[in-house]
């Protein structure tokens, strides 16, 4: 079930992935969004993400010089994720699962961990 719709002019994109690759393929930040329950994904690359809440997912994969700014992961499942020199600025981790997960190499700024589990985490 797509829970997001998002119009950009003549597209409607319905998931989180479909605006992945929107923004990719357009080079434009994806601002303003709230993803609910997603489940996917692969590798992330050079995407910029703004002003987004990302609530009940569950994220698998990597994101690689991706830029976070007034983000909110909540409640989400963020184990063995890799975060490879990205960038979090005024970013809030609320309730979250990050078992396992790498922060590597990234730039974190005012960022807020709220009642989460870390266990295994790596931040270098």
């Amino acid at each position: 079930m797509n829970n997001i719709e998002k119009n950009i002019g003549n597209v409607t994109l319905r998931s989180m992935e479909e605006m992945i690759l929107f923004s990719k393929d357009t080079e434009e930040d994806i601002i303003d969004c709230e993803f609910f329950n997603e489940n996917k994904f692969r590798i992330v690359e050079n995407l910029e993400f703004k002003r987004c809440v990302f609530r009940n997912c569950k994220l698998e994969g990597r994101f690689d010089k991706s830029y976070f700014t007034y983000v909110i992961f909540e409640n989400c499942d963020l184990s063995n994720c890799y975060f490879n020199e990205s960038n979090f600025n005024l970013v809030t981790f609320r309730n979250c699962k990050l078992v396992g997960t790498n922060i590597i190499e990234c730039r974190l700024n005012n960022i807020d961990f709220e009642s989460n589990v870390l266990n295994y985490a790596s931040f270098n």
